[in-house]
């Protein structure tokens, strides 16, 4: 316990369970939900069973409401999704109190778990998700707030010379790489595919191509980054597209991909439709590449698709990790003009590009977002690269990629 890291997320928790009667945590496998989770229980006095114990599952299956009454709530019930039948036993004991904060669940299969929750516990329950270590966790920010420019211009940036993000890129952002003895990366991404990846999603979806599987998230991990055409990864994995869209949803339910939508307005003209995909880990990723090391992924041409998704990931988990929807997405037209991340805002459009570069070259790196100021509100605009500190100046804003 003593290597924990505090979680962004915890603030989070315990707001929503005071306001609502079910509090569920989603996201992938080993990322800390159950850790961060079982302290807060502890702390409230809230008893916990997981479903991972097939002798409890067995029961929750056969006899829901024995289960409960066995197991009275204040309680944290870890990996709900093996055990659905729940839900409406759940339902019957917090409809009879008016009292907040008697249920919390986890799952690491929200595509398996999501119709239930939704149909059986609507207006009880709040769904939250975590994943892996933010930067801001890892270097222990008071910062908890969603991403938004004005509010990282100043202060002194991390350590993220190209050759440090690219480790961070490479290692990963699972809870177990912060330790002070972590282990075997090879070792661990290898046993979390077939463990986790192929339990979860293969057994539980009813996949039986495993091996094709996997080549379906390599040619996925290749695209991170890059503006999805589904069609051309399906081919890569000598799949069709409806299984290559299937699977896709399925990468996306347990919280290991992101679909970036494009963003569009009456005010544009020919914007491409398609999603930007990115991995929201980018260990897993260069794992399923099979890069050697960092620095071979640093001087790859894959490097720079890498580097935006570990941009995009640390936006995201902001937004998450403060319990609120992500409003972002990119912009691309038929012009070949696109802005890597537009987050949307009631007082305007916030408009980001990421550089992998410790330069400035305002005419170029801001050449798409001068255009699109052009066309929408636009409330902020900015570079985040590789440079040493904030260059702010009423037209443009450069900031380093350590404060994100």
């Amino acid at each position: 316990m003593n290597e924990y890291v505090p979680r962004h997320m915890e603030s989070t928790i315990l707001t929503a369970h005071s306001q609502f009667k079910v509090v569920f945590l989603g996201g992938p496998r080993q990322v800390g939900k159950t850790t961060m989770l079982k302290r807060l229980a502890d702390r409230l006095g809230m008893r916990y069973v997981t479903l991972d114990n097939l002798t409890e599952r067995e029961l929750a299956l056969s006899d829901p409401q024995l289960f409960l009454q066995r197991y009275q709530s204040p309680l944290l019930i870890d990996e709900i999704q093996y055990a659905p039948g729940l839900f409406s036993a759940i339902k019957e004991i917090v409809d009879l109190s008016p009292e907040n904060g008697q249920f919390w669940l986890t799952g690491s299969q929200q595509f398996s778990i999501m119709k239930g929750v939704q149909e059986t516990l609507a207006g009880r329950i709040v769904i939250l998700e975590l994943l892996g270590l933010s930067e801001r966790e890892r270097t222990l920010s008071k910062m908890n707030l969603p991403f938004e420019i004005n509010r990282i211009e100043n202060g002194k940036p991390g350590d993220m010379r190209v050759d440090v993000l690219y480790e961070k890129i490479f290692t990963g952002s699972f809870p177990v790489f912060s330790h002070k003895n972590p282990p075997n990366r090879e070792q661990f991404y290898n046993s979390y595919i077939q463990t986790y990846i192929d339990r979860d999603i293969a057994a539980l979806s009813g996949i039986g191509k495993v091996a094709e599987f996997h080549a379906f998230m390599r040619a996925c991990a290749a695209r991170t980054g890059q503006v999805l055409n589904i069609s051309d990864v399906a081919r890569d994995a000598d799949v069709s597209p409806v299984t290559a869209k299937e699977w896709l949803s399925l990468m996306i339910g347990t919280g290991h991909v992101l679909l970036l939508p494009a963003y569009h307005s009456n005010r544009l003209k020919r914007e491409i439709k398609a999603p930007k995909l990115h991995f929201l880990d980018t260990g897993l990723a260069s794992y399923l590449l099979r890069f050697p090391t960092a620095s071979t992924l640093e001087a790859s041409m894959y490097a720079g698709g890498f580097f935006e998704s570990f941009v995009v990931a640390q936006i995201y988990k902001s937004y998450l990790n403060a319990g609120k929807t992500a409003p972002i997405y990119h912009y691309r037209d038929s012009q070949k003009r696109e802005v890597d991340i537009v987050i949307e805002h009631a007082d305007g459009l916030e408009l980001i590009e990421c550089k992998r570069s410790t330069r400035f070259k305002p005419a170029d790196d801001l050449k798409h977002i001068t255009y699109l100021k052009q066309k929408v509100v636009v409330k902020n605009s900015a570079v985040i690269s590789l440079i040493d500190s904030s260059l702010v100046t009423n037209q443009y804003s450069y900031i380093p990629l350590g404060l994100l």
